[in-house]
């Protein structure tokens, strides 16, 4: 199902499988350590998005290997993520709290996910990815949605994380953007040449930290990081971004805001840009 670009803040949608990525989405995202594989193949919901809706920040929606077979085992009673805080889970409506003081996240009226007893989000994970590593969440009846208060009430609780940092502002991400800036200021859909390459450090752990997750959709699908790149992908740039930034349209994109344009976009962060 092609993507939508209309997605708006609380609206949830899918994470494409790390197996449909192409060579830049792989290079950008996951060959970075930026997104981790295991997060892919999730329902998200978006946080934010650019003004030219081509960017989007997310956090994802996951049943962390829950159900039946373990009694709706809560993710902090795992012993696979007893090194996470368990203040640091979310419930959305039927799942489990992890304290009395906390109220559940809510869908809109009438929404529901497909597993509502083990839906929660990890809240210091938050990723900004394009625009065709989204898909709509087919796996719902009609269009989920979290309900405004909820949104504000989880986004407050991301901001008040000690070591808190704007999602937007990290390396990897500045370079996403600003590479997208490129190829609408130099009207190239060709792939872009360097003189000199782009050299790739080794990437700071974000404040977030990587998602490691079963996926939320079927016991029996399963997400694969291991991927053969094509010859021109060990380094420098991804080499399609303008694919990428154009939603795989070919076309030349509006860029989302850096720290260099200032472009507006929708922030809840309090930071780049202006509403």
């Amino acid at each position: 199902m092609a993507s939508t670009c209309h997605w708006n803040a609380g609206d949830i949608a899918f994470l494409k499988s790390v197996n449909e990525f192409n060579n830049a989405e792989y290079d950008a995202l996951i060959k970075t350590r930026y997104l981790c594989g295991k997060a892919t193949q999730h329902p998200v919901i978006i946080l934010e998005h650019s003004e030219d809706y081509q960017f989007f920040l997310i956090t994802t929606v996951s049943a962390y290997g829950s159900g039946m077979h373990n009694d709706y085992l809560p993710p902090w009673q795992q012993s696979n993520h007893t090194r996470k805080c368990r203040n640091d889970f979310r419930a959305f409506y039927g799942s489990e709290l992890p304290n009395i003081r906390q109220k559940h996240l809510m869908l809109e009226v009438g929404g529901c996910f497909p597993k509502p007893k083990t839906s929660w989000v990890y809240i210091r994970n938050a990723f900004v990815v394009p625009l065709s590593t989204l898909q709509n969440f087919e796996r719902a009846r009609t269009q989920l949605r979290m309900t405004q208060e909820s949104l504000q009430d989880l986004l407050n609780d991301m901001k008040a994380q000690r070591k808190f940092s704007n999602p937007w502002k990290r390396p990897v991400v500045v370079e996403m953007l600003q590479l997208a800036e490129h190829i609408k200021n130099t009207g190239h859909t060709q792939p872009v040449r360097y003189t000199q390459p782009v050299q790739h450090t080794q990437p700071k752990q974000p404040e977030f930290s990587s998602v490691s997750v079963n996926t939320h959709e079927s016991s029996n699908s399963s997400t694969s990081t291991s991927r053969v790149l094509s010859p021109g992908s060990k380094q420098g740039p991804p080499k399609t971004w303008a694919a990428i930034a154009a939603g795989n349209s070919g076309k030349t994109i509006s860029t989302p805001a850096t720290a260099s344009t200032a472009a507006k976009r929708t922030d809840c962060w309090g930071h780049i840009g202006t509403r």
